[in-house]
């Protein structure tokens, strides 16, 4: 064998780890706390950002797939948290808002998020906070010319 993968090693490998950690930690924070899901609170912040989007959307930006983004849009509804409007021209299309229960829940879970995410980059000076942000943006657009490459 003239190489060998050394799979600690291996950045695919890493960087699934640690997403992997930080969404299950994540999931336990806002089940435990706020009743909601990862993916349901995926798309309560989208739409704390965007106000009104439609599905494709949502799954488009948070890489979730159609199904999962359904489910979660679902129990979001039915929890009352969200408004659909459908489309005038294309009635299998829906636009998604937060309504006042939907913004009180985001707005309560937004402080924990940032302390959350507060304490995973507290190990980091400014410096490599900035850093890290810049080179993850390095590696997603590099992603996007492999993704083009297909």
């Amino acid at each position: 064998m003239s190489s060998s993968l050394q799979l600690e090693q291996y950045l695919p490998y890493r960087f699934n780890q640690l997403a992997d950690q930080i969404s299950s930690n994540l999931t336990a924070v806002y089940s435990s706390e706020f009743g909601v899901s990862l993916s349901e609170w995926r798309i309560l912040a989208l739409l704390g950002q965007q106000a009104t989007m439609i599905s494709t959307d949502i799954s488009h930006r948070t890489k979730m797939d159609k199904a999962k983004v359904s489910r979660a849009v679902h129990k979001l509804g039915q929890e009352g948290c969200l408004h659909r409007e459908r489309d005038e021209q294309d009635h299998r299309v829906s636009h998604l808002s937060l309504t006042q229960a939907g913004i009180k829940l985001y707005n309560s879970i937004i402080p924990k998020a940032l302390e959350w995410e507060s304490r995973l980059v507290a190990t980091l000076a400014e410096e490599e906070r900035v850093l890290l942000h810049r080179l993850m943006n390095k590696l997603d657009s590099q992603m996007r010319v492999i993704a083009g490459e297909k």
